[in-house]
């Protein structure tokens, strides 16, 4: 089992057979640490044809260096949340208690403005739907979105 380990920053890269390749838990961490600060490795004003990308602003997207790029994603069950960070990327912060060797899973959609209307419900739920489950744990950007504003 091939294992990349920060056990200083309570975290792990790991392989399981459900997931494939995630990012673990390498110790409890409590709600509202910040558990990675990612980098932007590169820029575009595309996201790339493989979904590598995530969207920073209205009309920017980046690739997140690693651990960040390895985080799962689900629409239901995410552990962290992100927030805007001084790299150009995300801070990945805990949304609950998350016990060690639990796998850390986030929402793309809440950077993705394109990807998150269009996952689950009608694009004006999902936007409530992801304020009401992240308070300020999303994209800064999507903060100033009204349903007004893609009208």
């Amino acid at each position: 089992m091939h294992q990349l380990e920060s056990a200083r920053e309570g975290w792990r890269v790991d392989f399981s057979w459900e997931n494939g390749v995630g990012v673990y838990a390498g110790s409890d961490i409590p709600r509202f640490t910040t558990i990675i600060k990612s980098k932007a490795i590169a820029r575009s004003k595309v996201r790339d044809e493989y979904m590598h990308s995530v969207q920073v602003s209205w009309n920017e997207y980046i690739q997140m260096d690693s651990p960040a790029c390895l985080i799962n994603h689900c629409c239901s069950n995410a552990n962290v949340g992100i927030r805007d960070n001084e790299f150009g990327a995300y801070d990945f912060v805990a949304l609950r208690d998350i016990v060690e060797g639990e796998e850390l899973i986030w929402d793309h959609g809440t950077c993705e403005f394109d990807l998150s209307s269009s996952i689950s419900g009608s694009f004006v739920e999902r936007h409530e739907d992801i304020r009401a489950r992240y308070g300020r744990y999303y994209a800064e950007y999507l903060h100033s979105w009204t349903p007004s504003a893609s009208a």
